[in-house]
């Protein structure tokens, strides 16, 4: 079993998890991720703006359309809301002399789902704390809260629904910044092609699809960030290297056409390289090109042992021989 079954086969094992946002990656390689872009992935789409709601909102759609995108896997959105419960808002139509201290409610509600401290425990030099709280079928949903009984200042039981509203309304639970703005990440890696033609081809979809409003904009970044910026610096190192070798070529010849012959080897020592990951069915990402790029630095002008190179004749009929030796 190869890398891409092992993964797949544990993205099946995982799938039927709740709550739970699988990424496939490597130490090494999410370190350096997330330490250049910011993200955990190849492929990040960072989305900008002054609304977390509003983010959110886009963040989904944007979702939805890579998730169309062949080669999409792992695709997750960054949460920013989350729900939590709440019961802090009387109910104006209980009754007077039953409703409770609103103080004494939220004391309930704060011991009843979070837990209140009731001692410590000591164990030499350490302390654990003893937290109380109520059991989980009396916790786990509205309605089991608002069942729970208060007791009023005459004494009378009185269910915490009936002196406060329950629910459960949706909070931040982080707001991440970049440059001064709020962001949200939708992320992804790409498997099974290569991540520029997916990243090309999810930019036309995204800019088809989804309308941003004003004040918002999106970023692509991730590991695509760091292969197009080294892209361009290699169409930059890349004929550069070839001018300089066709240069020292014609200070060697002192013929342009011999130069030239000699510089025109140099596409054709690019096809075994080629013939190799198209043979292991590899794609054409950073790390092969700068793999190709390494037969460029070896085609200059050499001299090997013994090499005999024969000057014009003389005037007067004389011909030499020069050999050189190392």
């Amino acid at each position: 079993m190869d890398e891409g079954e092992l993964i797949d086969a544990m993205a099946v094992a995982l799938a039927d998890l709740p709550g739970v946002t699988i990424n496939f990656t490597q130490p090494m390689a999410m370190r350096l991720d997330e330490v250049v872009s910011g993200v955990k992935a190849d492929v990040a789409v960072k989305v900008f703006g002054p609304d977390n709601p509003t983010l959110e909102k886009l963040g989904e759609e944007i979702r939805r359309v890579l998730e169309t995108v062949r080669g999409a896997a792992d695709l997750q959105v960054e949460v920013l809301s989350r729900g939590r419960a709440g019961a802090d808002r009387p109910r104006p139509r209980a009754d007077g002399p039953l409703r409770p201290q609103r103080r004494r409610r939220a004391d309930l509600v704060e011991t009843a789902i979070g837990g209140a401290t009731a001692t410590e425990i000591l164990d030499g030099p350490r302390r654990f704390a003893v937290v109380v709280r109520f059991p989980d079928e009396l916790r786990r949903s509205p309605e089991a809260i608002a069942s729970i009984l208060l007791t009023a200042p005459g004494g009378e039981k009185v269910p915490l629904g009936n002196v406060a509203r329950i629910a459960t309304p949706q909070g931040p639970e982080a707001i991440s910044h970049e440059s001064g703005q709020r962001r949200l990440v939708v992320q992804t890696n790409v498997r099974g092609r290569d991540i520029g033609s997916y990243v090309a081809e999810g930019q036309k979809l995204v800019r088809a699809k989804v309308t941003m409003p004003s004040g918002y904009h999106a970023e692509w970044g991730g590991q695509f960030e760091n292969q197009a910026r080294a892209t361009k610096r290699l169409m930059i190192v890349i004929p550069a290297s070839l001018a300089i070798i066709f240069l020292l070529l014609f200070l060697t010849f002192r013929l342009a056409r011999q130069a030239a012959l000699v510089i025109l080897n140099v596409p054709f020592a690019l096809v075994g390289g080629v013939a190799a990951l198209w043979l292991r069915g590899l794609n054409l990402n950073l790390s092969a090109s700068v793999g190709l790029h390494r037969p460029l630095r070896r085609r200059g002008p050499e001299r090997r042992r013994d090499d005999h190179v024969d000057e014009p004749p003389a005037r007067g009929g004389a011909t030499w021989s020069c050999g050189l030796r190392s």
